[in-house]
């Protein structure tokens, strides 16, 4: 599906940035059951709202947007301003999680990076100090040396070339996440609905 096509699931708010929309009954069907008694900052988003938030913004890619949330009666002013912190608050530390899995899969690229390189240097080495009185034992060890290094720099460069992507795109998606707009509607149900 184009991007064009997926854009049009999608309507646009007044001022012309696709809306993210989103309709609930209440205030507690944005928030995770197991926090009930935790205030609305401080508990973590229902998984089911925070995924479509997370998906609908991916699609969206660069486009400007905003979050629209339908209540069946809005709350007051208060509420809604402890909505939006949370939110924000929720998509901000997703972010920073993501960083630090980021910085840890770096970490671990180098570190494989490194064992390689000495992995092949041992192995380079041992081969020319016993090039001609290695038995099959010796040849094994060798062999052994040789895959051992070299599956360790394969792993550190797929991390570093390709790995790397999937986590630096959630970030910035969590990032325009927890900086978007809020903004709260009230739908009207028809007589007798």
């Amino acid at each position: 599906m184009t991007r064009r096509r997926l854009l049009e699931r999608y309507t646009a708010a007044e001022d012309g940035r696709i809306a993210i929309d989103v309709a609930v009954s209440g205030v507690e069907d944005l928030y995770n059951d197991f926090e009930r008694t935790m205030p609305f900052p401080k508990k973590d988003l229902d998984e089911a709202f925070a995924d479509h938030l997370f998906d609908s913004a991916r699609e969206i890619g660069k486009h400007d947007f905003v979050i629209r949330i339908d209540f069946d009666r809005l709350p007051d002013e208060t509420i809604m301003d402890r909505i939006r912190r949370s939110t924000r608050n929720f998509f901000a530390y997703l972010e920073d999680r993501e960083r630090r899995n980021l910085k840890r899969m770096f970490e671990a690229s180098f570190l494989l990076g490194g064992v390689g390189f000495i992995l092949l240097g041992a192995d380079i080495w041992l081969s020319r100090l016993y090039a001609d009185r290695t038995g099959v034992i010796g040849s094994i060890v060798l062999e052994g040396l040789t895959i051992a290094a070299w599956v360790a720099l394969w792993e550190a460069v797929a991390n570093l070339l390709i790995q790397w992507i999937p986590h630096h795109r959630d970030i910035r998606v969590y990032r325009r996440l927890s900086s978007a707009e809020i903004v709260f509607r009230q739908t009207f149900k028809k007589a007798g609905s």
